[in-house]
């Protein structure tokens, strides 16, 4: 008789540049390096978690927004402007993000607090999305309309990624 079990190998982190990311009430944020779920063992699910520093002097009551997106065919086309690289990435539309091209996973709300620091997750990039399976690759995206550009060491922001799979036991 065997069991089924969830079972994880090591977690990583998007590569996305975060510091000094500025402030945007447009559709100005940062994109990251797409994760190819090929190289990473083919996971049933992405759990996605992680912390962002805000900057001096944000403003209470706005937010610092994480989007997922993925592609959506053999040729590894993308929404919008995306491409597979970390790079600052402006959105056409807002019907980009309200069309269903991408998915919102977290929102996190500021206050006045100079340096805080606001966690998110850990969050199924799959029901997030929505998908019954996950895509060939994925990414995230980054926007904040905090007004103070977010803290600027590189090392203050961290967005890590956790992949689940099945194992038989």
């Amino acid at each position: 008789m065997s069991d089924v079990k969830t079972a994880w190998i090591a977690s990583g982190a998007f590569t996305i540049s975060l510091a000094s990311l500025a402030s945007s009430t447009a559709r100005v944020g940062r994109q990251s390096t797409l994760l190819d779920f090929a190289a990473l063992g083919n996971p049933l699910d992405i759990l996605i978690g992680g912390k962002i520093k805000l900057g001096t002097t944000p403003t209470v009551s706005k937010t610092v927004q994480i989007w997922g997106f993925g592609t959506f065919n053999d040729a590894y086309d993308l929404p919008d402007v995306f491409g597979a690289s970390d790079a600052a990435a402006t959105l056409t539309s807002d019907n980009v993000w309200y069309a269903g091209a991408m998915q919102p996973l977290a929102q996190m709300t500021s206050d006045a607090t100079t340096g805080l620091v606001l966690y998110f997750g850990p969050v199924s990039l799959r029901l997030k999305m929505g998908w019954e399976f996950l895509p060939k690759k994925a990414g995230i995206w980054v926007v904040h309309d905090t007004v103070a550009v977010l803290d600027a060491t590189g090392g203050s922001h961290v967005i890590s990624y956790q992949p689940v799979y099945s194992t038989v036991v």
